[in-house]
């Protein structure tokens, strides 16, 4: 089986905005006055996946806290995307992974993933990826299309 495999920078969003949104209440009991509520927005790869509407920005901020583990767990795939986070371009060329190491740099027992083979996709801009890094550098990866 084949699996794509994130980034281990990828924070699931690359971008959040805030706006206060201003409107005018009209009441006959409590009398007219302008009032502000926060649109918090966050975004994937160009996508909005989470819009959340508060009186303040503090209590949209909150609000958006308490549901970022739901939102990683219920992670958007973008298929067709650059793997590189922040970027948002459409992925060109994709690589199978050669070898895995663990987030400290360790080489992983290819054993425990023998069965399954890894993938990443990268748009034409971050298709050369270097070699600083052990798991994602270019000598880890095969073109495979």
């Amino acid at each position: 089986m084949e699996f794509p495999h994130k980034m281990t920078d990828d924070r699931f969003y690359d971008e959040v905005k805030l706006k206060i949104i201003p409107r005018h209440k009209e009441s006959c009991a409590s009398g007219d006055e302008w009032r502000t509520s926060c649109q918090i927005q966050l975004f994937s790869k160009g996508t909005c996946v989470y819009e959340n509407y508060s009186g303040t920005i503090k209590d949209a901020l909150i609000k958006t806290l308490s549901v970022l583990n739901e939102l990683l767990i219920s992670n958007t795939d973008h298929e067709n995307k650059c793997f590189q986070y922040g970027c948002s371009n459409d992925a060109t060329v994709k690589y199978q992974i050669n070898e895995r190491f663990s987030r400290m740099g360790e080489k992983l027992d290819k054993e425990e993933y023998s069965q399954s083979r890894y993938y990443r996709k990268f748009c034409d801009d971050h298709s050369i990826r270097g070699d600083c890094s052990r798991e994602d550098s270019d000598d880890n990866y095969t073109k495979t299309t």
